[in-house]
């Protein structure tokens, strides 16, 4: 994650630029998500006096025993021990744009906006009755990882909404997350009246050391085939390609080229994932020795397994099929696939992987390798 300083005052001010601002150009679009959008959970817990925001459009209930504050139609809700840098705290801003937009385009704002910080992807989600985009974000402070949410809501096409929180990583699910949940879902909409603002100023943020810029995720260094006594080779692919990816080189096909590079189950920049998260999708795999394969072992470290079809790719660009299933959720993640099949009567140089995310309504399952195992040609 990139390093990020002052990241509550980022914040703040993104949530400024982003209401002050128009969309005259307007940023890539996501691609559409036909999923259901989700109903906005509350968090269980209750909630202190109702504020209403006319400038922004929408009324809420109060954080309990936050520190409240509202200035140029930003509500800013910290907690009692908050640091600037860190949280916990919640913000929300809402208003008037003076160009039409979407959501897509309100959550690429966000983003662009973001002062660094790293933003997952965008799940839908209903805030009273509304159609809207969720995402985590998260950063890096002074070696304190940060955690947190954002939602963004076009009201109406001028009209927009934006909720984030954030807060040290080990006080954002048991602490701050459900506080998230319960003020998000005490949020009711009306027409905003930007005369009740006034005019907008940001103050500037105290000049800070520059940071060098960390690189964007990349695989690791290519490894040499592993030979055992048999003879037997096993192998990372050294190249891959997809039918679509979320990013480059985040998420993107070649993060499944190399050894395995991803920890934890999760929704990780260093695994590949599709553009989007309930469609049909294939990703292809090529290695630099062709074998006569025995094994393909897939590793999978998000919401396997959807995977329906496996073929193997011979030297000529035909495929054979070795697999086929339909989706069937997995109680454990990561998974490692493994497929073992009588030794092939044909040189394999690559591995065709399709996932079906259209059925169980998981959203991405991510690939972070796939290993070829068998014997090299003579």
């Amino acid at each position: 994650m990139k390093r990020t300083g002052r990241i509550l005052w980022a914040v703040l001010v993104l949530a400024a630029v982003t209401l002050a601002c128009s969309f005259g150009s307007k940023p890539k679009e996501a691609q559409e998500n036909n999923s259901e959008p989700a109903e906005v959970q509350s968090g269980g817990g209750e909630l202190g006096e109702e504020f209403r925001n006319e400038a922004g459009g929408f009324s809420l209930r109060k954080a309990p025993g936050y520190n409240f504050q509202e200035a140029i139609g930003i509500l800013n809700m910290t907690a009692p021990d908050a640091t600037p840098d860190a949280g916990p705290g919640l913000m929300v801003v809402g208003g008037m744009n003076t160009e039409e937009s979407t959501n897509e385009q309100l959550m690429e704002k966000v983003k662009a906006d973001s002062g660094g910080m790293q933003v997952g992807k965008a799940q839908k989600i209903k805030v009273d009755g509304l159609e809207g985009l969720s995402a985590e974000i998260s950063g890096e402070y002074n070696g304190q990882t940060i955690a947190g949410r954002m939602v963004v809501v076009m009201v109406t096409p001028l009209q927009q909404f934006t909720m984030l929180g954030i807060a040290p990583k080990d006080r954002w699910k048991g602490e701050l997350e459900p506080i998230f949940k319960d003020v998000l879902a005490s949020v009711e909409f009306f027409e905003a009246n930007p005369e009740a603002m006034g005019e907008l100023e940001i103050p500037a943020e105290p000049a800070a050391p520059e940071e060098p810029a960390e690189p964007a995720p990349t695989r690791p260094a290519a490894q040499e085939p592993r030979v055992d006594s048999s003879g037997l080779m096993r192998q990372w692919a050294s190249s891959a390609k997809a039918s679509s990816e979320f990013g480059s080189p985040a998420w993107g096909a070649m993060q499944a080229a190399g050894a395995p590079d991803t920890t934890e189950c999760g929704d990780q920049t260093t695994a590949w994932a599709s553009m989007g998260m309930d469609s049909v999708e294939w990703l292809e795999v090529y290695y630099d020795v062709p074998v006569y394969a025995t094994e393909v072992i897939i590793h999978q470290t998000y919401n396997p397994s959807q995977v329906v079809k496996v073929e193997l790719i011979d030297t000529k660009g035909q495929r054979k099929t070795i697999f086929t299933e339909t989706p069937a959720a997995l109680d454990f993640c990561p998974d490692e696939m493994s497929l073992s099949l009588r030794k092939t009567d044909f040189l394999v140089s690559g591995v065709r992987i399709t996932v079906d995310q259209s059925v169980l309504g998981l959203g991405w399952n991510e690939i972070d390798a796939v290993e070829l195992a068998g014997y090299p040609g003579r």
